[in-house]
């Protein structure tokens, strides 16, 4: 699917979200979901989980995206480059500026998947999906959290 968005030469926010969508954020969201059904938890709950993972796997395809795109992972190198974030928005601002912009959109992501947490009973398991959620984001990408790219 990548290497589709990148032979259309289509970088377009559309397409980029519908891409993560099918691959990565579903992936999350599955799994948080089964997770969730396999403990027993009701429709709501199960719902909440999905979602969580949803925003999680967004937030995580676009830190791997955007670290490709900015050669910070160490020896990571891919046979064909994904479209990124930052590519789309350089085809209207300056590269810090798509930077920036994309690690907004990462902050906003993570944001929403703290809040999703936080409507579950404070526990250790709660405690530690917001632990996930950083580690599997910002944790990546030490520099979304402090505007150095």
């Amino acid at each position: 699917m990548d290497v589709d968005l990148l032979e259309k030469n289509s970088n377009n926010l559309a397409e980029y979200f519908n891409c993560i969508e099918k691959k990565t954020a579903s992936l999350f969201a599955a799994s948080a979901a089964m997770g969730a059904y396999i403990a027993g938890a009701d429709e709501d709950t199960v719902s909440k989980f999905r979602l969580f993972g949803n925003k999680l796997g967004t937030a995580y395809q676009i830190v791997d995206d955007m670290l490709e795109y900015t050669s910070t992972v160490n020896n990571k190198e891919s046979i064909h480059m994904s479209p990124s974030l930052v590519d789309i928005y350089r085809q209207d601002m300056a590269d810090s500026k798509a930077i920036e912009k994309t690690r907004e959109i990462v902050e906003q992501l993570v944001s929403e998947a703290h809040e999703i947490v936080d409507h579950f009973p404070p526990s250790q398991s709660q405690n530690r999906l917001h632990e996930i959620t950083n580690y599997a984001t910002k944790g990546l990408f030490p520099e979304v959290g402090t505007g150095k790219c």
